[in-house]
């Protein structure tokens, strides 16, 4: 049944479970809905606000309801609450971590690959997605922590040939041991640059350059002198 007594510019929803309970909204203007049951009744009212603060939760039991924001008649749409708590919301820009799990979870275009098939076994995508953000953002730390200790070990090189180079007597062997030890300084300056790229692609962006310098730095090259004999021996 529906009893029409006006429309209302405004609306809210109350539930009320019980019968008879037509009695207790005699006085409240509305439209009332009622769906029943062979033991109860679920009748939903939509009527104006007066003083009144009608609580929303009730109404996700009710068999039959609705949320209207506002009379059709002035412009307003009526929406299940269900509608309206799935519309979606503004997101914010989310970090490109976040984007990468969620490109694992809903894409259903590589459903059937073989490829994803081997990754599920480490990362399901039924998992929630902040898991799947934490297991990237570890991820992007361990590569991070790959490419500081290729540096590490460019520079242990480097450190070495310039040890060896220091400790030599002759001039020959100085020779050799600076040619290896400007070849493997330009080799750590090589890892010393990827490393500052990788920082800053994984936001390291202040100070970046300024700290990777400090912590690696670099010795200036060694001067080959060469001799006439070494150069006869070379031609």
């Amino acid at each position: 049944q529906h009893h029409h007594v006006r429309h209302v510019p405004r609306a809210v929803c109350l539930t009320v479970w019980g019968s008879p309970v037509r009695s207790l909204f005699a006085a409240w203007p509305g439209r009332v809905r009622t769906g029943a049951s062979s033991s109860m009744a679920s009748m939903v009212v939509l009527g104006q606000a007066r003083g009144a603060r009608a609580a929303l939760g009730p109404c996700t039991r009710a068999r039959s309801w609705f949320f209207s924001r506002g009379d059709k008649r002035h412009g307003g749409e009526s929406k299940s609450l269900l509608q309206y708590a799935s519309s979606p919301r503004q997101q914010e820009e989310q970090p490109s971590w976040r984007r990468l799990a969620e490109k694992i979870k809903d894409d259903d275009l590589a459903a059937d690959s073989v490829y994803l098939a081997r990754l599920r076994k480490n990362h399901d995508p039924r998992d929630h997605i902040e898991k799947l953000e934490e297991e990237v953002l570890e991820e992007i730390a361990g590569a991070l922590g790959r490419t500081a200790a290729k540096t590490d070990y460019a520079f242990f090189v480097m450190d070495r040939a310039e040890r060896l180079l220091d400790a030599a007597s002759h001039p020959r062997e100085q020779n050799r041991l600076a040619r290896e030890f400007n070849q493997a300084r330009l080799n750590a300056e090589k890892a010393r640059r990827e490393l500052m790229i990788h920082r800053q692609a994984v936001g390291f962006t202040i100070g970046n350059q300024k700290s990777v310098e400090k912590k690696w730095a670099l010795p200036p090259p060694r001067r080959i002198v060469v001799d006439d004999a070494e150069e006869e021996e070379r031609g």
